[in-house]
This record gives structure tokens, sequence and C-alpha cells, in this order.
């Protein structure tokens, strides 16, 4: 370096040094707002994938609807706890009954996490709400009904009052998803008769006249409950008591030739078989609400059922499962109190004692000259089919 001029070098490492730390600045700030924009594409994806698992999870309880929601009061709740999808996604659903003690309304909330290491979260609520079976009338076939011998219909309303022929009104309608012959001048129709196929009458009368070759709405088949069938201990016990809690068949007979008197007093029994004979009668206190789920064989021919509390909404009768299409057969009488859901079943009414309440059954046949009151009020019964209410489906804020 020549004297007298001034040396630069000594700015050199500086600017060096002072150029790599704005760019390790820059570097660091660019990889961190990569990560950021990782994160939240990540953070959006897994809370997406939460709200997918929500949904499934309202479909899973949808169609795993619990038994126990049937007998909620207004106010109550049922909480099914967390579960795992196979996704490894998780929700919790908690039912509340929503109604007032007579219609099945009901609110499902679902709170659902993602899989991921974010967790994300969203919470989804929808309303179901009950379908009941019976608001068409006294008989629902999903195949032919046949009425002769004197058998009759005719309806009244239980909530307000006991049966009264002389008050009794004329909505005992038919509804055949095949074709309906009645025969015999004592056959008395009080109501309306609709057919998909042809409709016959002999010497009959049909008071709200008559439809044929009109489409009729196919009747829904219900799901067995889940799990095994009603525990021995549920049942009556000694002679004349047959039950294997294996298979659910229950024989209950007379013992050395004398009839027998069984209670059943539970709000819900599931068997595969139920037979009643000997002249035996089966007997309901009525005290509470009673489901009878039947998924084979049901057949009271040679005995009775006697429902103490004298109202068909007490007692219903529920057949279940797809497989099974044996011939079920009932016996009226003067505490024939109940409803009955079987449309994969034929169901004949034997002898000519009254049934006082409701029945769908696959194709239906009374000859014996007995009659079937309709209960007006199973149209607000609850029920074991409950569906969506379109339109109620909605996200709930976080909380």
């Amino acid at each position: 370096m020549k004297p007298g001029r001034p040396s630069r070098g000594g700015f050199v490492l500086p600017a060096i040094l002072f150029g790599l730390v704005i760019m390790s600045i820059l570097a660091t700030a660019a990889l961190r707002t990569a990560n950021d924009g990782a994160a939240s594409v990540r953070s959006f994806r897994e809370s997406g994938m939460a709200l997918f698992v929500a949904d499934a999870g309202l479909r899973q309880t949808m169609g795993n609807w619990p038994n126990a929601v049937r007998t909620l009061a207004g106010g109550d709740s049922i909480d099914l706890g967390w579960q795992t999808l196979s996704n490894r996604g998780r929700y919790r659903a908690v039912i509340y009954a929503v109604h007032n003690g007579v219609t099945q309304s009901y609110a499902v909330v679902v709170r659902a996490r993602g899989a991921g290491k974010l967790a994300g979260q969203r919470t989804i609520v929808a309303m179901f709400a009950g379908a009941s079976q019976f608001t068409s009338g006294g008989i629902v076939a999903g195949g032919n009904v046949s009425l002769s011998g004197g058998s009759n219909t005719d309806s009244y309303n239980s909530l307000a009052g006991p049966y009264n022929p002389a008050t009794a009104d004329s909505v005992g309608n038919i509804i055949a998803n095949g074709s309906a012959t009645f025969s015999n001048a004592a056959t008395i129709v009080k109501g309306t008769v609709t057919a998909a196929g042809s409709v016959s009458v002999s010497l009959s009368t049909i008071t709200g006249g008559s439809t044929s070759s009109a489409p009729v709405t196919p009747l829904d088949t219900l799901s067995c409950p889940s799990g095994a069938f009603s525990p021995a201990s549920d049942v009556p016990s000694g002679p004349g008591v047959s039950y294997n809690a294996t298979t659910g068949v229950l024989n209950l007979g007379a013992v050395a030739g004398v009839p027998q008197t069984y209670t059943l007093s539970g709000n819900y029994y599931y068997f595969s078989s139920l037979v009643i004979g000997g002249g035996s009668t089966l007997v309901f206190p009525g005290t509470t609400h009673t489901d009878i789920y039947v998924s084979n064989t049901l057949d009271t021919g040679g005995g009775s059922m006697f429902n103490s509390s004298t109202d068909a909404t007490r007692l219903s009768i529920w057949a279940c499962g797809r497989t099974s299409s044996t011939n079920w057969v009932l016996t009226g009488g003067t505490s024939a109190y109940f409803s009955v859901y079987a449309p994969t079943h034929n169901l004949t009414v034997s002898g000519a004692g009254n049934v006082y309440g409701a029945i769908v059954s696959k194709n239906f046949t009374a000859s014996g000259g007995s009659a079937l009151h309709y209960d007006k009020a199973l149209g607000k019964m609850r029920t074991p089919v409950i569906n969506a209410v379109s339109g109620t489906w909605a996200e709930l804020p976080p909380y």
C-alpha cells in the first residue's frame, strides 16, 4: 500500500458478515413462512377430515340407533361415548330427546377429531323423528287381504276413552299392496279400502268406498336388536315353560292338561319364536309400554295374550330381520289390545275374538268373524323407525 492512501480492506469482512446475517434472516423467515404455510394447509386438511369423521359418526349413530332411546323422556339424553373409525378419526355422539312425551323428536350432536397430529375438531347436529307405522288404518298388508265369515273393522281413539261400539267411527281403513277380497253379508269395513291390485266384494259392505290399481308405499323391514336374546331371568320359569336363551325360542303351554297363566312385566323382549298353546294365557300388566321383537315365529292360536291395561299403545309386537317369512297366528279376545308390525310374515287372526289396535303384515286373513278395532292413538305411538329430518343438518361453532 502506498503511503498516504487510506486502507479499505478492513471494511470487506464486516460487509460480508453483515450480508450473510441478512441472508440468514431472510432464509429463516422464508423457511418459517413455508412451515407456517404447510402447517396451515395441514390444519385445514385435518379440520376438513374431522368434518367427514363427524358426518360418518352421525350416519353410524342412525344405523345403530340404540333401543334405549325409545324410553327417553323429554330433556333426557344418552352419551354413546368416543368411537374410533378405521382411519383413526374419533367421534362422540350424544342423543337428546326433545319431544313432549307423545311424538318422538331427537337432536343428535356429534363431536369429531381428525386422526392427524393437529387433531382438527368439528361438531355437527341433526334432527331425527319417529315415523309411526300405524297411521293409515287398521290393516295394512304388503300382499293380499282377505276378510270373510262376518269379520269387520271400525276405529276409535283410546286417548279420548275406551272402545265403545256405539261411538266407534269409520277409520278402520284397509290397505293392500296386492288384492283385497271380502265375502259374506256380515263382513263390514267401516272405512276405505285401497289396493294395488283388485278389490273383490261379495255381499260385503265397505262404507268409505274402495280404490283398486292404486300405488301403495312399500313396507320397511326392521333390523333385529343388537345383542343376545332376552335372558332366562326375564321370562317365566317352571312347569309349562320351555325357553332357551341361546336360540331365543319360548314355548308356553298347559301343565297336565291344565291351562296356565304366565306374565311378562318388563318393557323389552327379544325372541326368535314365541308360541302359546294348551289354552294358556300370557299376561302383560300394562303398567309400562312393552316391546316384543320376534325374528321367526309368533303363534298364539292355541292360547291368548292378555293386555291388562286395555290400551293398545302399551303392547307392540315387531317382526325383525329379513330371512324369516313364517306364518304368524294371533287370537283375538276381550283383552287383545296390541299393535303388530310384521311385513315379512303372513298373518291370520283365528277365531271370532276382537283385536283392538292395528296390524301390518305380508298377507292378512280373518275368516272366523273376528273384528279389528283400529286405535287411532297408535299414530302417535313411539316407534323403532327413526328418520332424519330433512334440512336440519348443521355445523356448530367450536366449544
